[in-house]
């Protein structure tokens, strides 16, 4: 592991979940080079995946975690592209989760939700009327923006409840965003 990268990191419950396959690509034109960056994009960016059996299930089902370009709007674009194109052939159930960078009524958000997709969005699943809600907040608490962080899922999962994580101790915070949570089942 390179200390020099972020790695969105896919935690899960080992007494739950078999890992049948994981790996990582690069968010780029080369996507199997190191830190590789294209489209401008301020950061290597990258998506770390696993395919993950239910113990006593069958099926499988993918989870992928991203972090997408806080600067160039053509690498968020591009680096959604390259995420469709890759797993939405697989025909399996899918959660895509990260930090998008961009506000669920942008050209990312319509990449992964729009058209042929199947992807839905677990914060408006139970939050439907909701205005919607800031992720980042700068470590300081005060919630800025819009909801640039996504939990997006394909059926047969079902979303029973989302809920923003505000943890922090004495005002100090463990990221710049406020994470959420999903409760799903499959």
């Amino acid at each position: 592991m390179d200390p020099t990268c972020q790695y969105p990191t896919i935690f899960y419950r080992g007494d739950r979940f078999q890992v049948e396959e994981s790996s990582e690509f690069w968010l780029s034109e080369t996507p199997e080079a190191h830190r590789s960056m294209s489209w401008g994009s301020a950061f290597p960016r990258m998506v770390t995946y696993g395919r993950f059996r239910e113990n006593g299930r069958a099926a499988s089902f993918y989870c992928i975690n991203t972090h997408l370009d806080h600067i160039s709007e053509a690498a968020r674009l591009e680096g959604a592209r390259m995420i469709r194109e890759f797993f939405f052939p697989l025909n399996r159930p899918l959660i895509l989760l990260g930090d998008f960078n961009e506000s669920p009524d942008g050209t990312v958000y319509r990449e992964f939700i729009h058209g042929d997709s199947l992807l839905q969005d677990s914060w408006r699943q139970v939050h439907p009327r909701e205005e919607e809600v800031a992720t980042q907040h700068g470590f300081d608490g005060r919630p800025r923006g819009s909801r640039i962080d996504w939990i997006l899922a394909t059926p047969p999962f079902v979303v029973r409840r989302v809920a923003m994580v505000t943890d922090n101790q004495e005002g100090r915070y463990p990221s710049d965003h406020f994470p959420y949570e999903a409760e799903v089942e499959y």
